[in-house]
């Protein structure tokens, strides 16, 4: 389950559309308090039947692409119902977590407790965005980790209807970072938060022998048995040092 840090309480949420390893996946974090689960609250939006029994918002009307993930407009259409729900206000902070991502709240905690002083100064006035890709992508955030300040949150409930979806868009993210760009949310980069990262460094697929303790978020673990083995891991070594 979640651990309370005053100051630092998170917010988490996923998108997901008719992916029956990807509803699994999610399934096994709700119920088990792990991963999304551990957060200090989350929502699950998706049109995945396979999720029944789960408190999941199922967004009308929820597109998705032609691969089966959902759309850019479905994530702006979460975005809307977070800030319609006023969880920014609520919450310390956002984060979008995708569900091929093992996700370790309580490590993400650690990291933006190093930097609390920092980032309270920038967040009053401007907001906070965590640039969770590394090396020559460092400039800007992966779908994997999407860690929002409660004003940058703000900010994209408040004024996301300036930030036009471009007719074929297929990147939430990139959405997301011009949005937050264009209302002057400030990028900080924080070392250490996203191991691995398919999106970021061209790899296809994390290896689960890079699975261990230290990192925020490993990402993409595409089945349920990878998934799981990864989290195991990444728990079995932190329970060992």
């Amino acid at each position: 389950g979640a651990v309370k840090v005053p100051g630092l309480s998170l917010y988490c949420f996923a998108v997901l559309g008719r992916s029956t390893p990807e509803a699994g996946i999610v399934r096994r974090q709700a119920l088990s308090g792990t991963g999304l689960g551990a957060c200090d609250a989350y929502t699950i939006f998706s049109d995945a039947a396979d999720l029944s029994g789960l408190a999941v918002v199922r967004l009308a009307p929820f597109e998705v692409t032609d691969s089966g993930r959902p759309s850019v407009s479905t994530f702006v259409a979460a975005w809307n119902w977070i800030g319609a729900h006023y969880m920014w206000r609520i919450y310390d902070w956002v984060v979008k977590v995708d569900p091929q991502t093992v996700f370790l709240p309580v490590e993400l905690k650690v990291k933006l407790m190093q930097h609390v002083e920092g980032f309270s100064r920038v967040d009053k006035t401007h907001g906070i965005y965590l640039r969770t890709c590394l090396g020559s992508f460092d400039m800007r955030l992966s779908p994997a980790l999407e860690v929002l300040s409660q004003t940058a949150a703000a900010n994209v409930a408040i004024h996301g209807d300036r930030c036009p979806v471009l007719e074929n868009a297929t990147d939430e993210d990139v959405w997301l970072q011009q949005c937050l760009d264009g209302n002057g949310v400030v990028g900080a980069k924080v070392t250490g938060l996203l191991e691995t990262d398919g999106y970021c460094s061209g790899l296809t697929a994390t290896p689960v022998s890079k699975c261990v303790v230290g990192k925020v978020a490993l990402h993409p673990l595409r089945t349920q048995a990878e998934w799981d083995e990864c989290w195991d891991r990444v728990n079995t070594v932190a329970l060992s040092v």
